[in-house]
């Protein structure tokens, strides 16, 4: 099961056009940028926690970013490319409500097994919250913010499929809140 997509697939400008939401003078622009800052062609994990420790200077970012990486390196590289940060940026930005619910719960789901545990669950709020909560106010009990979700479900199997989680979603929206941070 899986959450990869073949590297095959980010390669054409027709392909990256089909996935995002901007229009071409802007992904063109956006791409010279990012080559001016990445001349390799791509960003490593540790690019991605320097700009999120500049983002978040006072929380702790890495484990969040981790967790992150994993989810835009679609292509199931160590590195992230241009068009895999503009599919994730144009899903989060202006994608529709099944694109956005489809990227999160690849967030969630830490193992790319296709179903999201309450430990997985814990696992991204938690470092969320620890790159956030020093910039921000926020005093969540995320232990019990998870089981009282959990809990609510109708599917007592202790894990979520994708549409458990659509329908989770549906019902509580909190759990897609906590990212409204980036909006």
């Amino acid at each position: 099961m899986g959450n990869k997509v073949s590297p095959n697939l980010l390669q054409t400008a027709a392909t990256v056009k089909k996935f995002s939401h901007f229009n071409e003078s802007d992904i063109k622009k956006w791409s010279a940028e990012f080559n001016a800052n990445y001349p390799s062609g791509y960003m490593t994990e540790k690019d991605l926690q320097l700009i999120f420790k500049k983002l978040f200077p006072f929380g702790e970012c890495n484990r969040f970013t981790v967790i992150l990486f994993r989810t835009i390196n679609i292509s199931g590289t160590k590195t992230i490319d241009f068009n895999e940060l503009l599919i994730a940026y144009s899903i989060l930005r202006k994608g529709s409500i099944f694109e956005k619910l489809r990227w999160i719960f690849r967030l969630y789901d830490c193992d790319s097994d296709g179903v999201v545990g309450k430990d997985e669950m814990i696992k991204v709020v938690k470092a969320f919250l620890d790159m956030i909560g020093a910039s921000f106010d926020v005093n969540v009990d995320v232990g019990r913010f998870i089981s009282n979700i959990f809990d609510d479900l109708e599917n007592k199997s202790g894990f979520l499929t994708f549409d458990d989680f659509k329908i989770l979603a549906g019902k509580k929206a909190e759990v897609l809140q906590i990212f409204e941070v980036f909006d």
